[in-house]
């Protein structure tokens, strides 16, 4: 008997060892694919609503000037095996409607699960979203339509939290966000420029002109490597050097008064910084 009981302890230990061993083997593989999986951002689109959103296709009339009506980003694997994305999230919110374009032009909706209208702010009867899944080394666009309405089910808001006025501005940091089914959280952060407006004179022959200048306008560095791409300078009241964009601007002619003058930089991802100077134009 003794024997018998022995011979089962052993037995059931083995199995135990075994059962441990490749618990421990499963987690280790788990461990190191985890280690292995590498996303980045590669690539980054959008467009702005410069006024009002209804006057330039955008939805929502509330939107304040200077918002994203869509945003792009084209993601990168660096894995040599398939990433499956579990959630993404800009400036932190939970997304939960984008579409996917590859590189062949396929585009599909794999988290397209605002089937419900939107009421007031909230969703209802929302759906579990179907796993996007990135081929090893493969590239796919992301794109948010920040712009959407309440009209129709497919018009509904990017947002987990249903704010169809939910604005991201491009004049502050902007981050995004990819998890894995793994549990990577890969986090990417784009920052705005830097506006320097100064002014300074230069002689036309008849008396001395100002000149608007941007140039020490700059990029902080960060790891999207953006670059400044655009300067846009407006006047108030609005005069002949309004609009214009130019990262130096020579401004003659101006009737005597005091001006408010801006200068907005854009960088190569589609962020803005802005900075304001006071001229007065003598008599």
């Amino acid at each position: 008997m003794l024997v018998v009981i022995v011979v089962a302890a052993a037995t059931a230990f083995s199995f135990f060892v075994a059962a441990y061993q490749r618990q421990v083997e499963a987690q280790e593989t788990l461990n190191h694919d985890r280690t292995l999986e590498k996303v980045k951002v590669v690539g980054v689109s959008e467009s702005t609503c410069a006024s009002l959103w209804k006057a330039n296709g955008c939805n929502e009339s509330g939107a304040p000037n200077g918002s994203f009506a869509n945003l792009s980003f084209v993601v990168s694997s660096l894995d040599v095996n398939r990433i499956v994305v579990s959630a993404l999230f800009i400036d932190k919110l939970g997304v939960v409607n984008y579409t996917a374009r590859w590189a062949n032009g396929t585009t599909v909706s794999p988290c397209y699960n605002a089937s419900a209208h939107v009421t007031g702010k909230t969703f209802t009867g929302l759906v579990a979203c179907a796993p996007l899944s990135i081929p090893a080394f493969a590239s796919v666009t992301l794109k948010f339509d920040l712009d959407a309405g309440v009209k129709t089910p497919s018009d509904a808001p990017v947002y987990a939290l249903g704010l169809e006025d939910d604005a991201v501005s491009a004049t502050g940091p902007l981050t995004f966000q990819l998890l894995t089914s793994l549990a990577n959280l890969f986090t990417q952060t784009f920052v705005p420029p830097v506006a320097v407006a100064s002014i300074f004179f230069v002689s036309d022959g008849t008396g001395s002109v100002p000149v608007f200048s941007g140039l020490a306008s700059f990029q902080p560095p960060g790891a999207d490597n953006a670059s400044l791409v655009w300067y846009y300078w407006t006047t108030s009241p609005t005069t002949n050097c309004s609009g214009v964009s130019s990262p130096e601007l020579e401004c003659d002619g101006l009737a005597p008064g005091v001006y408010a003058v801006t200068l907005q930089v854009t960088n190569t991802d589609g962020l803005s910084g802005t900075a304001s100077l006071t001229y007065s134009a003598p008599t």
